[in-house]
């Protein structure tokens, strides 16, 4: 059975918008030892999404947010 994880904020701010971490993979043009010179395209695609273990912060009051799973 799959299970729903919804993320809240522990001071129950109705706006329900998050700050966390996703991984995405970028274009780079790069010199001849790979070291980065300037990024060509922002985001080729995500690698990985956010997760539930990450660090959630609320938009509103800046707490740290806490999942559930409904």
């Amino acid at each position: 059975m799959n299970t729903t994880v919804l993320v809240v904020c522990p001071n129950g701010c109705a706006k329900k918008e998050f700050i966390t971490v996703a991984h995405v993979m970028q274009d780079w043009k790069v010199d001849d030892c790979g070291n980065w010179i300037e990024t060509t395209d922002e985001s080729v695609q995500t690698t990985y999404a956010p997760h539930p273990d990450n660090i959630w912060t609320c938009t509103v009051c800046l707490c740290h947010a806490t999942a559930k799973a409904v």
